[in-house]
């Protein structure tokens, strides 16, 4: 995803996210992670540090379920163990903002006490 295309997708995502709750933080495979975000019944947002699918989505409930349910890759126990960090961190916490850092591919996720950041370009894409 390059920088223009990922500011226009954040464009886009911000009003929807953007002041609203996240919940249930889900792994979906070794790679990506998804939220239900308060008042999007039918939607998550999807977190997806993979080499070859690195990005910000926001995707049919149904799809995402189908996605993660159908991911080849096996959850590493590091993943684990950062899922429940990021419960107790981000489940049911506002979202602040939503913001690409200036000159980078990186996506910054901001509650009031926590910060989330994607980093989409590089040798490896990482969920930090």
């Amino acid at each position: 995803m390059d920088a223009v295309t990922l500011e226009r997708t954040l464009a886009e995502l911000r009003p929807l996210v953007v002041g609203r709750y996240l919940s249930k933080p889900r792994l979906a495979g070794g790679t990506a992670l998804a939220f239900d975000v308060q008042g999007s019944r039918d939607r998550w947002l999807w977190l997806d540090a993979g080499r070859a699918t690195a990005g910000v989505y926001w995707l049919p409930r149904d799809v995402a379920r189908s996605l993660a349910e159908h991911s080849p890759l096996a959850v590493p126990g590091r993943s684990r163990q950062a899922l429940l960090h990021l419960r107790k961190h981000l489940d049911g916490a506002r979202v602040a903002a939503l913001a690409r850092v200036a000159g980078e591919r990186s996506v910054v996720v901001e509650t009031g006490d926590a910060r989330l950041t994607l980093r989409l370009g590089g040798s490896a894409p990482a969920l930090s």
